[in-house]
């Protein structure tokens, strides 16, 4: 993705996002969505920009209820970590290989 303001450009090839919201997708619409619980082609990930929704997304479970796309809960993110080894493992090479910009979270209300 690139943007411009003010004679600045970013050039985002992947986002992660634990929002299951569509706020990214809906104003960035370069970006394709990969969800959890889902295969994922590394070529398709090096052709394409992309956002990895690591707890899922809303719009999908709303039109797809019977799939366990949503991650909430403790058992849900055990879940995630045996299923997801292909998304985390690409979220890991890119915290080892790119620059990263992280954008505030809050885990206050975490157990």
């Amino acid at each position: 993705m690139r943007k411009r303001k003010n004679g600045f450009y970013l050039y985002l090839h992947n986002m992660y996002t634990l929002n299951i919201d569509d706020g990214i997708e809906h104003n960035c619409s370069q970006f394709d969505v990969l969800l959890p619980n889902t295969e994922i082609f590394d070529k398709y990930i090096e052709k394409y920009t992309t956002v990895f929704k690591l707890h899922g997304d809303v719009s999908f479970y709303l039109k797809n209820i019977e799939n366990e796309s949503i991650i909430f809960n403790k058992k849900e993110y055990i879940e995630s970590i045996k299923k997801n080894g292909k998304m985390l493992a690409k979220l890991k090479e890119d915290f080892a290989d790119k620059n990263i910009i992280y954008i505030g979270c809050s885990l206050d209300d975490e157990p």
